[in-house]
């Protein structure tokens, strides 16, 4: 049986399925060979749910292809992605690059285009067989997103402009000029009315429009927390739209909060507070349960989109990058400055993914095994267990304070209850004996009951009481109250009972 640390958030439960760690391996695990490795996580009670699903250094990004079929990652050092097949539950290859990735985008469905953004201002565009065309951009970018209605992909930077490549043409077109003079930090885009959003380092938010060119409109979020946040914390570090409905979109802050907005309306509907003072760096709506995720450096925090409390949270030692979300289902993945990609499945908020169903039957198990609350090698008593074995005097050498009780070495604590009552053995003993007996009468043939001469049936299908009542003895004892099933008018009154008689073997 694997053994799954689980942690528990405003009573929802996260097990934490990746606890293979490097930072949890001894020395002599770590250098081990790959089969002793794996038999040593196998006895460990490990769960890997995709194999290597790690990177020598850290993992900047990880997300799901349309398909649902793969899971693409990249990280370093060096720099490289990795493909994962979730149904091979394996690693489909591995593929390494000339320059740090900043971003990159799946262009199909499946994991065959690929398209990264790198530092030194460079585009590489990716295939099944490898690296297809590189392309130089003016400035760094920032933030990568695709327009699958135009096949554009806009590319922001520390200017004002978004600059665009045309997928269809193989060229860049025309860049657009927005108002945020200080720079673009990130850019989304809605699939449901086809618009595209960029978010300012000054605290601002453009929406634009692909079908004109123009800016739809503009918006300054900063405003809304000008009370409580300082002038250096406005800039906008992430925005995601509601791809199920296309109204709600959720823009997170350089200070640590993320306001949810109605398209249709220029005032927050709620404000989140992510508690560390951390740039918000991802945001997310859970499909099904409606939820959004939001994270900075040290949390992730999953609240409800109605009144902002918490749903879960989940706090990691290791720095986290970004986020993803499988699906509908329960499975999250966190791609965190640590060598393996760490997966956390919360049951309440949706099931496992088809491809690792085994996570539902192993926290099930985890749920029925019942968990011992005393520190291994101690048991825990209290003042008055205390005084029933005569410990009173030895509570500062013996004995270890804990809340309302104290513990004590398991041991010794056998040694004086056999003390205490030399005779619990025996009682003990003869209890399992006692039940033991009773367990083989009851497996004994039963005496078969005596029916009645009248009415068999009917006395069967009474209960006891009634079967037994003087008031009603005359109707299984009189020939006069038998019921006469043959009866043409008893067979219509009964006609159910008749077909349910008819049915049975």
């Amino acid at each position: 049986m694997s053994t799954i640390p689980a942690i528990l958030s405003n009573g929802h439960k996260i097990y934490h399925v990746s606890n293979n760690s490097s930072q949890h391996k001894p020395d002599w695990f770590k250098n081990s060979s790959a089969k002793t490795r794996k038999r040593q996580q196998l006895r460990r009670g490990d769960v890997e749910i995709l194999q290597d699903f790690e990177f020598p250094t850290f993992c900047s990004k990880v997300k799901q292809s349309s398909d649902g079929n793969y899971i693409v990652a990249v990280g370093g050092y060096p720099p490289q992605v990795r493909v994962y097949d979730v149904h091979q539950v394996s690693l489909k290859f591995q593929r390494n690059l000339d320059y740090d990735i900043i971003d990159f985008q799946i262009l199909e469905e499946d994991w065959k285009k690929l398209v990264f953004l790198c530092t030194d201002r460079r585009l590489e565009f990716h295939s099944q067989y490898g690296s297809h065309y590189r392309a130089r951009i003016p400035k760094n970018g920032r933030d990568l997103m695709i327009d699958r209605n135009t096949a554009d992909l806009h590319i922001v930077t520390s200017g004002p402009q978004v600059y665009r490549f045309n997928l269809d043409r193989g060229q860049f077109m025309a860049p657009w000029e927005t108002s945020l003079t200080e720079g673009i930090q990130v850019c989304g885009h809605n699939p449901v009315y086809s618009m595209m959003a960029y978010g300012g380092e000054d605290g601002c938010l453009e929406i634009w429009d692909p079908r004109c060119r123009e800016r739809a409109a503009k918006l300054d979020v900063a405003s809304f927390l000008s009370a409580c946040v300082e002038n250096e914390d406005i800039g906008i570090s992430s925005l995601r739209f509601d791809e199920m409905d296309g109204i709600s979109l959720a823009v997170g802050m350089s200070s640590g909060y993320c306001l949810l907005f109605d398209i249709r309306s220029s005032q927050p509907l709620v404000t989140k507070n992510q508690g560390y003072g951390l740039a918000v760096e991802g945001v997310k709506f859970h499909p099904k349960m409606r939820h959004i995720l939001s994270h900075d450096k040290k949390s992730i925090k999953i609240w409800k989109r109605e009144s902002g409390d918490n749903f879960a949270t989940i706090e990691s030692n290791t720095d986290i990058h970004h986020t993803c979300l499988i699906g509908s289902s329960g499975l999250l993945f966190a791609a965190t400055e640590d060598k393996p990609i760490h997966s956390y499945y919360i049951p309440s908020l949706g099931t496992a993914p088809k491809w690792c169903s085994f996570l539902d039957n192993l926290t099930e198990e985890l749920e029925e095994q019942r968990q011992n609350v005393v520190y291994e090698n101690y048991q825990f008593v209290t003042r008055e267990e205390l005084e029933s074995l005569g410990l009173q005097q030895f509570e500062s050498n013996l004995l270890k304070p804990y809340m309302h009780g104290f513990f004590i070495d398991l041991k010794l604590y056998r040694k004086l209850k056999d003390a205490a009552d030399p005779h619990a053995y025996e009682e003990y003993r003869q209890q399992k004996l006692q039940e033991k007996l009773e367990k083989i009468r009851s497996s004994r043939i039963a005496k078969r009951p005596k029916y009645p001469k009248v009415n068999k049936e009917k006395w069967k299908e009474q209960s006891t009481s009634v079967s037994q009542d003087s008031r009603f003895q005359a109707m299984f004892e009189d020939p006069d109250f038998e019921i006469q099933q043959d009866n043409e008018r008893y067979r219509q009154t009964h006609a159910s009972h008749q077909a349910k008689k008819n049915r049975k073997p």
